[in-house]
């Protein structure tokens, strides 16, 4: 599809395997793993990631987690479970939970560095200064949804220029499924005093051709966003084989 303006110019103004834990009583000592913990953070920092395997790396971040724990034991669960680093990266907090010694501080950490790496490489990769067209914008999402294998919704938040002002992750779903707030959708809206709003979503199966459900929350966001006097300027739908821009498509039909 060739690169298309965003469609209204603005005028300026799973189950988990449950193993019994033996725990040895000095465990939690942490003068027993201080050292490791010290020799561990000496390495990255001299040597870098290459330096180090998955399992270092991991266990490396946890131990932020988890200070006064023995966390390679842990390290090693959730490669097991996950498959690879990346595999645990890109879990969810709810499939991090369900691996035996991770609670929700562990799993908010791991999530973190996730969306913090995606955060990092959209912004190196894409011009956020201005995002006039739906190229542009889909240039800049597809690291947030880079090894994702569920729905994600995002809400991008523009001025009079089309400069992004904020980009907020409305709902997260199944494979085929991300229910949408739309009502939290346009209170961001109104609290970042935005000119227009943009929707984006992936289809982590399949192509990126808009479903019924699609074309409903478009039609429901709009009736929303002009009600507050945002105009809704695209939904674009991304997928591994390209994107689709709903508003931009259904001119095209008329």
């Amino acid at each position: 599809m060739p690169d298309t303006p965003i469609s209204a110019p603005l005028t300026e103004g799973c189950t988990a395997v449950v193993q019994e834990v033996r725990v040895s009583p000095y465990a939690n000592d942490p003068r027993l793993h201080a050292g490791h913990r010290r020799r561990l953070r000496k390495r990255f920092l001299v040597g870098g990631a290459e330096v180090m395997a998955s399992h270092e790396l991991l266990e490396l971040m946890l131990t932020y987690a988890l200070p006064r724990t023995d966390v390679n034991p842990l390290a090693h669960r959730l490669l097991e479970r996950f498959g690879s680093l990346n595999g645990v990266l890109s879990a969810s907090a709810e499939e991090l939970q369900a691996v035996p010694g991770v609670g929700e501080q562990t799993a908010c950490l791991l999530r973190l560095f996730s969306a913090v790496c995606a955060v990092r490489a959209a912004e190196s990769t894409a011009d956020v200064r201005c995002m006039d067209t739906v190229n542009k914008v889909a240039a800049y999402m597809r690291a947030f949804y880079k090894d994702t294998s569920v729905e994600r919704v995002y809400l991008l938040l523009m001025d009079a220029r089309l400069r992004l002002l904020d980009c907020c992750l409305l709902s997260e779903g199944t494979v085929n499924d991300s229910p949408v707030p739309i009502r939290r959708a346009a209170e961001l809206c109104l609290y970042k005093h935005a000119a227009g709003a943009i929707l984006v979503h992936n289809h982590p199966t399949g192509g990126s051709a808009p479903s019924a459900a699609d074309l409903d929350m478009t039609r429901r966001a709009e009736t929303a966003f002009n009600a507050i006097g945002v105009p809704l300027l695209e939904h674009i739908v991304l997928s591994e084989d390209g994107c689709t821009a709903i508003l931009y498509s259904r001119k095209q039909e008329k």
